[in-house]
C-alpha cells in the first residue's frame, strides 16, 4: 500500500486499483469491527445538540456539514432544512462520498423517501475520493458542489463538480466546474468551497495550500454557477498569530452582511482544529475581522480530539452552527447549537 502511494508511476493503474480496492475493503471491515457493544458516543453539554445521522452510509459518523434553511420548504416534503455531509468513520476515505439529508427542525434528520444514500458514489477503481460538499439554492434548483480527487501515474486531478436537483430525490449527472492537474503530493486545493450571491454576482471562497505548505483562503467570482475566475487572496484582520485556515463556510446575515465560520488550526499544532467566527469588512468577502469568538476542541464536552468544518445558518428562526467533533477513540459525531453573534 505504501509503495502504491509513494511510487505510483512504477505500477500499472490496474494493479494500483486492485491494491487500493483491497485496502479500502480492509479498512471498511476494520471500521465496522470498531463498533462494539462497549462504545458509547460522546454526549455534549447544552446548548449543543448531538445529531443522530445513523441513516447515512458511514454508520452516522460524518464530517463537513453544509446546511441550508428554506423558509418556504423544498421538495415534496416541504423540508425546511437541507444538509449535505460526508461520512468519515475512523477517518476511512472509503466512505467519503457526499450524502444528502432533510429535516423540518434542523435536529431530526433523515434521507428523503426515494432519495439516494450517498448521492455521489465512490470511485469505481478506488484511486481517489469525493469530499467537501456544499449546497446552493436558487429559484427552486438545488446545486451540490463537491471535490473529486483521482490519482494517476505521477499526477492527480482535482475537480470541482456539481449535481443539481429540483426535488432532492432525482439528481443530474455531475458537471465539471473547475479542474486542476497537480503533483500527487500537492492536492490540498479548492478545499471547502462555499458560495454566496451578492448583487447579481456569485462569489466562492475556498482554501488552497501553497508550495511552502501554508494554507490561504481565496475568493473567485462568476456571472453564473459555472464560469469561475479572478481568484483573489482573502485576509482576516485580528487572526491569531500563525493561525492556518482549514475549512470555511460563508453565509449572509439578515442585514446583508457576511459572516464566516472557519475551521482553523495553529501552525505548530495542526491537529488542534477549532472554529472561529469572522465578519466581513464591507469588502464582499475579501477582508474579514476575527470577532474573537472561538470554539475550542473539547468545548461543551465535544470533539476532545479535533473539530472539523462548520456550517453557519443565519436565516433560520435562530442563528445556528453545525460542526463535527472527533473523540479520543477516533469516532466522529455531529452536533449543532443556536448561537448569538
Amino acid at each position: 500500500m505504501k509503495f502504491a502511494l509513494h511510487f505510483p508511476w512504477l505500477l500499472p493503474e490496474g494493479i494500483r486499483s486492485n491494491i487500493f480496492r483491497r485496502w479500502n475493503r480492509c479498512q471498511r471491515d476494520l471500521t465496522i469491527e470498531a463498533y462494539d457493544d462497549d462504545y458509547r458516543p460522546q454526549r455534549p453539554e447544552a446548548p449543543l445538540h448531538l445529531l443522530d445521522l445513523s441513516c447515512t452510509s458511514g454508520f452516522g459518523e460524518n464530517v463537513h456539514p453544509d446546511v441550508l434553511y428554506v423558509p418556504d420548504g423544498f421538495g415534496p416534503g416541504d423540508w425546511r432544512y437541507l444538509m449535505t455531509c460526508t461520512p468519515l468513520p475512523q477517518g476511512v476515505e472509503y466512505f467519503e462520498n457526499p450524502e444528502f439529508l432533510v429535516s423540518m427542525d434542523g435536529i431530526d434528520w433523515r434521507i428523503p423517501d426515494g432519495g439516494a444514500s450517498p448521492v455521489v458514489g465512490a470511485p469505481d477503481n478506488w484511486i481517489g475520493y469525493n469530499s467537501d460538499p456544499s449546497l446552493y439554492l436558487e429559484d427552486g434548483e438545488l446545486s451540490l458542489f463537491y471535490r473529486d480527487y483521482r490519482a494517476y501515474s505521477g499526477f492527480a486531478v482535482v475537480r470541482l463538480l456539481v449535481k443539481k436537483t429540483h426535488d432532492a430525490i432525482s439528481w443530474s449527472a455531475p458537471e465539471t466546474v473547475l479542474s486542476y492537474k497537480r503533483p500527487v503530493k500537492d492536492v490540498a486545493i479548492i478545499m471547502s468551497p462555499t458560495i454566496v450571491k451578492l448583487e447579481g454576482t456569485y462569489y466562492m471562497w475556498y482554501v488552497w495550500r501553497d508550495s511552502a505548505g501554508r494554507h490561504h483562503i481565496y475568493r473567485m467570482e462568476a456571472p453564473n454557477l459555472t464560469d469561475w475566475s479572478n481568484p483573489k487572496l482573502v485576509t482576516i484582520d485580528g487572526l491569531p498569530d500563525k493561525e492556518e485556515p482549514w475549512h470555511p463556510d460563508v453565509a449572509t446575515a439578515s442585514d446583508g452582511s457576511l459572516v464566516m465560520a472557519l475551521c482553523s488550526f495553529p501552525l505548530d499544532s495542526p491537529n488542534n482544529k477549532r472554529i472561529l467566527i469572522c465578519q466581513d469588512h464591507c469588502s464582499n468577502g475579501l477582508v474579514w475581522d476575527f470577532s474573537g469568538n472561538v470554539i475550542e476542541r473539547g468545548s461543551l464536552n465535544f470533539g476532545t480530539k479535533s473539530l472539523y468544518r462548520p456550517s453557519i445558518v443565519l436565516n433560520s428562526p435562530a442563528p445556528r452552527l453545525y460542526y463535527s467533533g472527533q473523540d479520543e477513540q477516533d469516532h466522529w459525531q455531529m452536533a449543532c447549537m443556536d448561537i448569538n453573534l
